[in-house]
């Protein structure tokens, strides 16, 4: 039944979400692939830095998601290009994380 539900045609319940796991609409109960459901936020959210020039939260998102999952962007013309390059270019992160997230993200992620 798990397949049909990722097909579409089953109905998840997700009020039961946060503890029990899911079930379809018939009650049989689907495993999921992942431990968690933030597992899924984790592996196929991709974020960038546009509009805030702040390490903190460069930081925190390095913690959470890790250098893989964040991309830099700017918010122009709402925000300086200059002030935006600053911001990464300064920040308290190591090379290798500076190349993902300035630019091997994108290329992966586009195809570049």
């Amino acid at each position: 039944m798990a397949a049909s539900v990722q097909e579409g045609r089953g109905h998840v319940e997700t009020s039961k979400l946060p503890c029990r796991g899911l079930t379809t609409e018939r009650g049989q109960r689907i495993r999921l692939a992942r431990p968690r459901p933030s597992d899924y936020i984790r592996d196929n959210i991709m974020i960038t830095t546009s509009g805030v020039c702040a390490h903190a939260p460069l930081l925190g998102s390095l913690l959470a998601l890790g250098a893989d999952r964040i991309m830099f962007s700017t918010d122009y013309p709402l925000e300086s290009n200059h002030k935006a390059v600053h911001f990464i270019e300064t920040a308290p992160i190591s090379e290798p994380d500076r190349a993902k997230i300035c630019h091997l993200n994108a290329e992966r992620l586009l195809g570049l």
